[in-house]
């Protein structure tokens, strides 16, 4: 079977969180395997829902507080830091494959 990604991008309030929640429901009736993930560091709740959640490994407000970033910054920081700790998600993935 192959796999597939797919990034779900909007503004807030557009449907991003339901419609991963009814593409997951959808997958698991048909006996697929669905991963859910969460990449809005800015996001106000941490999705208990989420497999994976950037919100456990950086949050926006945290950075903003800190470091004194606004939205575009702490977004920018967010990603530079990501990118150094990519481990941190190679092995929440490697988790969710097993």
């Amino acid at each position: 079977m192959q796999n597939s990604i797919y990034l779900i991008l909007g503004s807030p309030g557009a449907g991003k969180t339901t419609f991963c929640h009814c593409a997951k429901y959808y997958s698991e009736t048909l006996g697929q395997k669905f991963f859910y993930g969460n990449f809005d560091p800015g996001s106000n709740f941490q999705s208990k829902k989420a497999d994976i959640d950037l919100c456990r490994l950086v949050f926006s407000q945290e950075i903003t507080t800190e470091l004194h970033l606004g939205p575009n910054g702490a977004i920018i920081f967010t990603i530079e830091y990501l990118e150094k700790n990519l481990d941190w998600l190679e092995k929440k993935i490697e988790i969710l494959n097993s």
